[in-house]
């Protein structure tokens, strides 16, 4: 009869699988649902030690990658519920245990369940093998983000059906009580409550899917890491250059700068022809303008680019690490949208730009809070942010207006950018523009009206090659308009990607064999574009090289002068020099990064040239107001004389 229930079960779910493109989902959850009625009778049968090793190899299983594990639980926990309502057993004897110790049994129920959707839901929202991503992301709260969908996608995707479920059994287990009706499960000879035998399974799946799949302990380790007190590091002090240190010169003719920072944008996104892991080139324009000759720092491929290393995996992190030279580790104390200053001690690229004169400008689709973005560009070279709230508070964007997304679509990202800057080049001073672009976020990126439909089907991988060849079209429309302007002889154009594409377990754009694996074995780089540079190299080809390295880079570009060619972590990809990864390689270099150093430390407060620097101008603008005060007052008493 199980059996027969699980059949007529399991077509209905396949059925509603292929609507959803999900039909090795079905399959697992099928064969999961006739696993489980197998075991159930061996359980029946004096079986409970094969069903130990059951559930030991399905987490296992579960683990490496063979499976995908929540169709697996799924199978198991719906028949688990048939199992409870169609298994009718007469059996008083058992009567006052079965009434006595419902809560207990209603408690382990939730926590099956609330760990099981609790998983499904944390696969699909979060790349929870990044543990530092995932603190981040947590820490930060969810002001600016996503719209609230953190929250509201818990409560209804997990509490409220925990809640829901709990009720269901214990409202069955008071209409079975009422008719005195005790299901019971057949353990090694002896009669058990079948109520608290599931009770009993689903606390045990739960807590071991917990284990195998989120492998806390990672975060713990990260946890104790950033406790542990700081030391004082050898590496720092041979390997960092402060650019308060280092001379810098600019150019008598200074050249205006538009670094457009593409959300989760990678090499591996074009065709294994030139060197990525597609079977089409979802870059199509991006790769056409490295073969024309912009500069794109690679160790093989047509576009290559930049190996990912500690600190620099998430969008502040890249923004941080491409613009100072320095990783980003989370402060355990405070929450990251609530930091009024933002590693004040740190000299940045727009630091440096402001002190020679440039007006600067950020622009973001989503609100600039998020992850504190507004502290970092407005506390490092006052840096005016853009972002959905400035744009609905100045009438370019309806006051309601949301994609329920991030906020607003890159191309009217693009189009604000246009006029935005064209406002910056009609002012004397060279400016600098940053655009940070959001439809190819993960898990599934945005699909926006103008998106082609290359690839079609709804399932997440074709989708998300359209949002990708959307977003190369749409970036290259924008570099074609910036060539079209009188201002473009005199401006460098900077094209590269946050940070690597976040794959969760639930999905990811490349085949199955490529996730999880270590860097070393399966290198994917970020890209980068240097359009329209100031200087050449013979540096381009066969280079490690990491965030870091864009910090140097982007002013050599530009133009600039910099002793040592050395700033930060980073050193110039025109000069040849070693890069971090070049000298030690990924491991040694990671390891280095995660470490609790006091030189680190010192970053996050400010320095005392920062310091004086902001005494001098807070006194220069007492005295300018004195001086102004005086003047009104002079005019005054001349007036009355």
């Amino acid at each position: 009869m199980l059996l027969g229930i699980s059949l007529i079960i399991a077509p209905v779910f396949i059925l509603f699988a292929i609507y959803r493109n999900v039909l090795k989902t079905a399959i697992n959850f099928f064969i999961s649902a006739v696993v489980f009625v197998f075991i159930f009778f061996i359980i029946m049968n004096n079986g409970i030690r094969w069903f130990l090793f059951y559930l030991d190899i399905k987490s296992s299983a579960s683990y490496i990658g063979y499976i995908k594990f929540y169709a697996i639980y799924y199978g198991q926990f719906i028949v688990s519920t048939l199992l409870l309502n169609f298994c009718h057993v007469k059996f008083s004897k058992y009567q006052d245990f079965f009434r006595t110790r419902w809560l207990l049994i209603t408690v382990m129920m939730f926590i099956g369940w609330f760990f099981i959707l609790g998983l499904f839901w944390a696969v699909f929202r979060f790349p929870i093998r990044q543990p530092r991503t995932v603190f981040f992301v947590m820490s930060n709260g969810v002001k600016g983000g996503v719209s609230g969908s953190v929250i509201s996608t818990f409560l209804f995707r997990v509490l409220l059906p925990c809640v829901l479920i709990v009720l269901l059994l214990f409202g069955v287990r008071q209409i079975l009580i009422k008719k005195g009706i005790y299901p019971a499960a057949h353990v090694r000879g002896k009669r058990h409550s079948l109520y608290g035998f599931i009770a009993a399974a689903s606390c045990i799946v739960g807590v071991s899917a917990f284990l195998f799949i989120m492998r806390p302990w990672m975060y713990l380790v990260y946890y104790y890491e950033s406790l542990k007190p700081a030391e004082d590091s050898e590496f720092y002090k041979k390997e960092f250059v402060d650019p308060k240190d280092v001379v810098i010169t600019f150019p008598e003719k200074k050249r205006n700068v538009i670094y457009i920072l593409m959300e989760s944008l990678e090499s591996s996104f074009v065709d294994s022809a030139h060197g990525g892991k597609m079977d089409d080139n979802l870059l199509p324009h991006l790769t056409e303008y490295a073969k024309e000759g912009a500069v794109s720092f690679r160790n093989s491929g047509i576009l290559g680019g930049g190996t990912q290393v500690e600190g620099t995996g998430w969008t502040i992190a890249g923004i941080l690490s491409k613009m100072a030279g320095i990783h980003f580790k989370l402060p355990t104390s405070k929450n990251p949208s609530q930091m009024q200053t933002f590693l004040p001690g740190a000299t940045t690229l727009t630091d440096i730009l402001y002190q020679n004169g440039y007006n600067q400008l950020f622009i973001c689709g989503s609100d600039k809070t998020f992850a504190s973005r507004d502290v970092f560009f407005e506390t490092h070279g006052n840096v005016e942010v853009h972002d959905i709230n400035y744009y609905k508070a100045h009438g370019r964007l309806a006051s309601k207006y949301h994609n329920l997304f991030w906020g607003f679509e890159d191309y009217m990202l693009y189009d604000f950018a246009k006029q935005d800057i064209l406002t910056l080049a009609e002012k004397e001073q060279p400016f600098a523009a940053v655009l940070l672009t959001v439809d190819t976020h993960y898990p599934e990126g945005f699909l926006c009206k103008y998106c082609p439909n290359d690839y079609e089907g709804t399932d997440p991988r074709s989708r998300y090659k359209n949002i990708v060849k959307c977003a190369d079209a749409q970036v290259s429309s924008f570099i074609e308009w910036i060539k079209e302007q009188s201002f473009y002889e005199d401006t460098l154009i900077v094209v590269a990607g946050d940070h690597l594409f976040m794959e969760v377990p639930s999905f990811s754009i490349f085949d199955d064999t490529d996730y999880d694996l270590e860097a070393e074995r399966n290198p994917r780089y970020w890209i980068n574009l240097f359009i329209n540079s100031s200087i050449e190299t013979d540096y381009e080809m066969n280079r490690k090289f990491s965030s870091f390295d864009m910090f140097p880079s982007v002013l050599e570009a530009m133009g600039v002068t910099i002793e040592g060619r050395r700033l930060g972590f980073g050193r110039s990809l025109f000069s040849g020099k070693k890069t971090l990864l070049e000298k030690f390689g990924l491991n040694e270099v990671d390891a280095q990064l995660r470490k609790n150093t006091k030189q680190y430390n010192r970053l996050l407060r400010p320095s005392a040239t920062l310091i004086y620097a902001k005494v001098r101008s807070v006194k220069k603008l007492l005295y300018r107001g004195y001086s102004e005060v005086m003047d009104i007052v002079s005019e005054k008493s001349a007036a009355n004389r």
